[in-house]
């Protein structure tokens, strides 16, 4: 975990991407066409962890799967703000790994947050990177190790909704 920081709330959005790092494309993937609007849902705080800590999977758990996003820190109290202001309340970027456990959303229940909310779903980390060192974060290479096999390689660019 980046020391000394303890998320409040944790958003993520879903289905943001145009295709999924080196994989294939994430609505042809779902059936699903491109939203229109962000669908947000929360990943509760014991989900998160650090970048190096273990993932343990959840009992009954069947099919677990992983994706790398951006993580967007806001560094301040945010409502009703500009698009061109947006970046001005960024405190920086960091790398997540989402986790879920598909199994318990497409035979149970249906929910996103129970798929992907489970303890230790939402590795965090290493380091956050501040708003002023990156140039353009809709266009940062990220990638993806489960038990040291590249799994995903991508790219920022391919985001539906960008960060600001």
């Amino acid at each position: 975990m980046i020391k000394g920081w303890h998320p409040d709330e944790t958003y993520t959005l879903r289905r943001n991407r145009r295709k999924k790092p080196g994989l294939i494309d994430n609505a042809a993937e779902t059936g699903a066409a491109i939203p229109k609007h962000s669908i947000l849902f929360f990943k509760v705080n014991s989900a998160i962890l650090g970048a190096y800590d273990d993932v343990v999977m959840p009992r009954g758990s069947t099919h677990t799967d992983w994706e790398i996003e951006l993580g967007v820190i806001i560094g301040r109290t945010a409502k009703y703000i500009s698009k061109a202001d947006a970046l001005d309340y960024v405190a920086g970027y960091c790398v997540v790994k989402d986790v879920s456990e598909r199994h318990f959303q497409t035979q149970l229940t249906g929910q996103w947050t129970k798929r992907k909310s489970c303890d230790t779903f939402g590795p965090t980390g290493p380091w956050l990177v501040t708003r002023d060192e990156v140039a353009d974060p809709q266009n940062l290479n990220m990638s993806l190790d489960v038990n040291g096999k590249r799994m995903q390689t991508g790219n920022t660019s391919t985001m539906i909704f960008f960060c600001c």
